[in-house]
C-alpha cells in the first residue's frame, strides 16, 4: 500500500487506534498480529508484556513490580521476590502462514489465524514446536552474545505465540517429554500463550 491509501489507513491510529490495530486493511495481516510491523512494535510489546506479568502471578505465585521499559536489548526490566531481573520477548509464528496471509490479500482473500479458505496450513506437532523453540533459544542467547551488547546474560526470555492452533494442552503434554536445555546466558525461559476461553487467562509453561 503506498501514497494517498497508506496514509488515509495509518491516521486510523488518531481516530481510532483499537480498530486500527486490529484491521488487516494495510497487507492482510493486522498490525497488532504481525511482529514484523516495526511501526507497531512497542504496542505490541507492551500488551504481551502485561499479559506475562498476569499470567506470572496466576501460575508462578510471584508478582512483577518496578516494571520499566528497557534498552532494547532487554525490552523490559522487573522486580520478582526483590530481585531486578532483565526481560526480553520475543514470538513464535508461523512465517510461512504470514506469507499466505499477505498473498491472499493480493488476490482479495482474508486468512486468518483460525480459517485457511483452501490454503493448506501444517499443524503443530512435536517435532515442529521444539524446533521452532530452540531457534528462538539460540537466536536470543546470539543476540546477547554480540560485542555491541553492554548486556551479555538475559534472566528472562518470554516466548510469545498468537496463535490459535497452538493449544495449551498440546503444549503441557510436549513439555512433559522433551527437556529444553537452554543456553549459558538465558537463566529461564517462558511460553505465554494466547487467550484461553476456558481458563480465562494467558497459559504460561516455563521451559528447561
Amino acid at each position: 500500500m503506498v501514497g494517498k491509501k497508506r496514509s488515509e489507513f495509518l491516521g486510523q491510529r488518531e481516530k481510532d487506534p483499537l480498530a486500527y490495530y486490529a484491521s488487516s486493511d494495510h497487507d492482510g495481516v493486522a498490525p497488532f498480529e504481525d511482529p514484523k510491523d516495526r511501526l507497531d512494535k512497542s504496542v505490541r510489546e507492551a500488551s504481551i508484556f502485561q499479559e506475562f506479568c498476569a499470567s506470572f502471578k496466576t501460575y508462578f505465585g510471584s508478582e512483577i513490580l518496578a516494571r520499566e521499559a528497557g534498552e532494547d536489548p532487554p525490552d523490559f526490566y522487573g522486580v520478582i521476590d526483590g530481585q531486578r531481573y532483565s526481560i526480553e520477548l520475543t514470538e513464535l509464528i508461523d512465517s510461512e502462514f504470514r506469507k499466505q496471509q499477505k498473498q491472499a490479500f493480493k488476490q482479495g482473500l482474508r486468512l486468518d489465524l483460525n480459517t485457511s479458505y483452501g490454503v493448506t496450513r501444517p499443524f503443530w506437532n512435536e517435532a515442529l514446536f521444539r524446533a521452532s523453540i530452540m531457534t528462538r533459544l539460540e537466536t536470543k542467547s546470539r543476540r546477547y552474545m554480540r560485542p555491541t551488547n553492554a548486556l551479555k546474560n538475559l534472566d528472562v526470555l518470554v516466548i510469545h505465540c498468537h496463535d490459535h492452533f497452538l493449544e495449551a494442552n498440546s503444549v503441557r503434554r510436549w513439555l512433559e517429554r522433551v527437556a529444553f536445555g537452554l543456553p549459558p546466558n538465558i537463566s529461564r525461559a517462558f511460553i505465554l500463550l494466547d487467550y484461553h476461553t476456558e481458563t480465562k487467562d494467558y497459559p504460561l509453561f516455563e521451559l528447561g
